[in-house]
């Protein structure tokens, strides 16, 4: 019997809003180093009981995309196919937007990000943090895409 029978679609939506998609504008405001929107983006994950992992294991995911694509942008590997193939990337038309998404971004604060969401992970994982230790390191994360932060590092 279909749920619609039992619920209304509007409630359905309302039960179920949290998507992948919120997580990825959160790693997009992250990428682009928007604090203000992501303490919002945490705010409202946090608001309707997101578990803190399945929200740093969405990210972590998504910035290891990042950094694997940019290695191997960095390689010189062209062919969108080989590069899908090591990037465990399973539609290779997909790396038209990936490669635009790392153009700009440092490969060092990739890097970091990816280090600092494995941190995380583990500290989440081993109750030493909880979903209240999210949102500083989400800052920090934030602050390394900020454009006069990636400048400095580019420097050192």
């Amino acid at each position: 019997m279909p749920l619609s029978k039992f619920f209304r679609p509007q409630a359905l939506m309302l039960l179920v809003k949290i998507t992948n998609s919120e997580h990825l504008r959160l790693a997009e405001a992250l990428r682009n180093g928007e604090s203000e929107v992501v303490v919002r983006l945490i705010g409202e994950l946090l608001a309707r009981s997101e578990p803190g992992l399945v929200m740093v294991a969405i990210l972590l995911t998504q910035f290891r995309t990042w950094l694997w694509v940019k290695s191997a942008i960095s390689n010189r590997i062209k062919n969108n196919t080989e590069i899908a193939q090591i990037c465990h990337v399973g539609n290779p038309n997909r790396l038209y937007y990936l490669r635009q998404e790392v153009a700009t971004m440092p490969i060092k604060s990739l890097i970091q990000a990816v280090t600092k969401l494995v941190d995380l992970e583990m500290a989440i994982k081993q109750g030493y943090a909880d979903t209240n230790s999210i949102l500083p390191f989400l800052l920090m994360i934030t602050r390394l895409f900020q454009p006069v932060q990636a400048l400095t590092l580019l420097l050192r």
